[in-house]
């Protein structure tokens, strides 16, 4: 009993561990897989792997393996793929009917899904700048993200606003912040941290969206 047990959840781990750091440009050796099975403090074997990922796609899994130099394992078809996922993430972000709740936590079940990048364009006006870096770099942290965000800058009337675009890393890291004058900021956006991030720091896997 105990072994079909650990058995599950050695499924289940896989199958988490391809959704969130596998895609078709980004396949997972078997020893990637390993890894990841010995950081949850379960064991497995070469051969098992095989005869694991074979199990998943008898659960109609899309589990795909690429053979070859640079091959491994990934997921194939998913719900959304990444370039839906960003669209579904942005228009999320800026819908006017939505809560700052609920916004947040569909943002965070897009993070789940795979997105990588929050894209956030404002108008925060001066007096709000700190809460504007500090609410980013929270979100960037909270669904180990990327965050662009680009804010109004200049004067309208009475209102001035703050500028201060910037580019946050997952890990809440402030890559490239303007001032409070129109300007160009850039900066690298690296697939691969923010699979390390999620992977160091499992923050979705303690999830429980019965609750709330």
């Amino acid at each position: 009993m105990a072994r079909h047990a650990n058995q599950k959840q050695k499924l289940l781990v896989l199958l988490r561990v391809l959704w969130e750091q596998s895609d078709d440009e980004h396949p997972m050796t078997v020893g990637e897989l390993l890894a990841a099975l010995e950081r949850q403090g379960l064991k497995g074997e070469r051969k098992s792997i095989y005869t694991d990922m074979e199990a998943l796609r008898a659960f109609g899994i899309d589990v795909v393996n690429r053979r070859g130099k640079g091959g491994g394992w990934y997921l194939g078809e998913r719900t959304f793929q990444l370039a839906e996922l960003k669209l579904l993430v942005d228009a999320v972000q800026s819908s006017r009917f939505l809560t700052q709740r609920k916004s947040g936590e569909l943002i965070r079940k897009l993070a789940v899904g795979g997105a990588e990048a929050l894209f956030v364009s404002a108008e925060w006006p001066l007096p709000r700048r700190e809460h504007w870096v500090t609410l980013l770099r929270a979100r960037a942290i909270e669904n180990q993200m990327y965050v662009v965000a680009c804010n109004r800058c200049g004067v309208t009337g009475q209102e001035v606003f703050g500028g201060n675009s910037l580019i946050v890393a997952p890990d809440g890291t402030v890559l490239a912040q303007a001032g409070a004058e129109e300007d160009i900021i850039c900066a690298d956006l690296d697939p691969d941290f923010v699979r390390q991030t999620r992977d160091r720091i499992q923050v979705f896997r303690d999830r429980v969206p019965s609750l709330y």
